[in-house]
């Protein structure tokens, strides 16, 4: 154990709400430590009912890394922050929050190591946006890992990726799987839903993207319905391909047997009813959908992109990995598995227990060990 008491900090410059952030007021919740976070005021609220600081109070607008007055803004509030909260740990959310935090520390010599954290796979991030790091974007990323006292990463394959092409040392990287809440999960298969079952149900549950790989989802659907014709796909969520995706579906054929539901507070208990879930996108960190589906006792078919599914499915044990873009195979194996009930029971239970690895109570421990570590 750590020879001082952890009053940790986490810095989480975001945008908006999703994954990170709901990661993160998980580790808030189950530390059981004195802990504080450093925000956006309009996302306070979230983080209740642990203390919040502002970077509004120093009049941040949204961080800039590229802009010197806003780093200056926002390494100025961590500054506060610490000394306000006592905080002898700072645990930097993301490159931008891990960035500004290490800056901090160091421009205002703050007694406090940071702990870094990496969530996607910052190569294939590149070749999906087309457009290399700038020098001075490949001398940060090897400045913020080397100043750090640990890299954390949601799965091995973002860590390899740190080490191998962006100057992350391997002794100080880390993959601890997120972790999900497996008994929330396991109760919101049992609430309603609005919709009735006619079918099997093929579900898909993401933010609408474009690092979503919707087309090759709607290929291989179509190509199942012709042999499945009772069979819906359920899209849950909504986003800037929502329209894309309509149209598609349109031109396959199989509009009438899509349904986007939009944003959905709780797609757990529609999840839980699927009969198969599909995933596939051209980047991923770790896939923490693919582990509620399969906690759920639902089986999985994904696109093994480079980091994160195949840390998750076995292979043919709780689900299926398909090459990327390889809409044949994504429909083969749904297809084998409608047409083999008995198959699909046995590898949604095998998915079940494979989900259990993945519980938030392991992910916590994986996290308070390395802040007791970075203060032994």
């Amino acid at each position: 154990m750590s020879t001082q008491s952890p009053r940790v900090l986490f810095v989480v410059p975001s945008s908006a709400i999703g994954g990170v952030e709901t990661l993160t007021r998980t580790l808030m919740n189950g530390f059981g430590l004195p802990v504080a976070v450093l925000t956006y005021s309009r996302f306070s609220a979230a983080y209740a009912p642990h203390p919040t600081f502002s970077f509004d109070t120093f009049g941040c607008g949204q961080l800039r890394y590229e802009s010197p007055a806003s780093l200056w803004c926002h390494i100025r509030a961590i500054r506060h922050a610490v000394r306000a909260h006592g905080a002898n740990i700072i645990i930097g959310m993301m490159e931008t929050g891990s960035l500004i935090s290490v800056l901090a520390r160091d421009l205002f010599h703050l007694r406090c190591p940071v702990i870094t954290t990496v969530h996607g796979n910052i190569s294939s991030y590149l070749r999906f946006s087309g457009r290399p790091l700038a020098w001075w974007e490949r001398a940060l990323l090897r400045y913020l890992f080397r100043r750090s006292v640990a890299t954390l990463t949601p799965s091995v394959g973002v860590a390899e990726d740190l080490v191998a092409h962006h100057g992350a040392p391997a002794g100080r990287c880390r993959a601890i799987h997120n972790g999900i809440d497996l008994a929330a999960v396991a109760a919101a298969a049992h609430r309603p839903i609005p919709l009735e079952k006619h079918g099997p149900w093929l579900v898909t549950a993401s933010r609408l993207g474009p690092e979503r790989d919707f087309a090759t989802l709607l290929r291989a659907f179509a190509e199942l319905h012709r042999h499945h014709p009772t069979a819906r796909w359920l899209v849950l969520g909504e986003g800037a391909e929502r329209e894309r995706i309509v149209t598609m579906a349109e031109q396959a054929g199989v509009a009438d047997a899509i349904t986007l539901t939009g944003f959905l507070a709780d797609p757990h208990p529609i999840i839980a009813r699927a009969d198969i879930f599909i995933f596939a996108s051209f980047l991923e960190g770790f896939g923490n959908v693919l582990v509620e589906a399969m906690a759920a006792g639902v089986p999985v078919v994904v696109t093994d992109t480079p980091s994160g599914p195949a840390e998750i499915v076995e292979e043919g044990v709780s689900g299926h990995l398909v090459a990327m873009g390889d809409w044949q195979a994504l429909a083969g194996h749904c297809q084998r598995l409608l047409d083999n009930p008995a198959q699909r029971a046995a590898m949604g239970v095998a998915a079940r227990q494979r989900a259990a690895l993945f519980s938030a109570d392991r992910m916590i421990a994986g996290y308070r060990q390395v802040v007791d570590d970075a203060l032994a």
